[in-house]
């Protein structure tokens, strides 16, 4: 039996899309190394299977008032089911979803 990587914010999963940042969590350390280090193709198969048992934590995605929203900029989706604007910038968005699925981890 393979053992399980415990439930906190330091095996999470944080995979680029370009306009999408999903932070992904999972128990099974060799699905988390192939999330982590695999191609779109091993990913997207991961991600698929319904057996893979694969919790999304938080996802920031890149927002345009010329495309119909409401804000253009970052807009962060945490676990709890919130969604909220945080920045203009990637890297600022980035800390603000690095500190909200740590949050998620701690109940707070």
């Amino acid at each position: 039996m393979t053992e399980k990587l415990p439930y906190n914010a330091d095996h999470v999963i944080y995979r680029d899309f370009g306009h999408t940042v999903n932070a992904l969590w999972t128990a099974d350390p060799v699905l988390a190394e192939q999330l982590r280090n695999g191609d779109d193709d091993t990913f997207n198969r991961a991600i698929l299977n319904p057996r893979n048992e694969i919790e999304v934590v938080g996802r920031i995605s890149r927002c345009y008032k010329s495309e119909g929203a409401l804000y253009s900029g970052w807009v962060i989706s945490s676990g709890d089911g919130r969604e909220h604007p945080v920045s203009t910038r990637k890297p600022d968005a980035m800390a603000v979803l690095r500190q909200t699925v740590a949050d998620y981890f701690d109940g707070s």
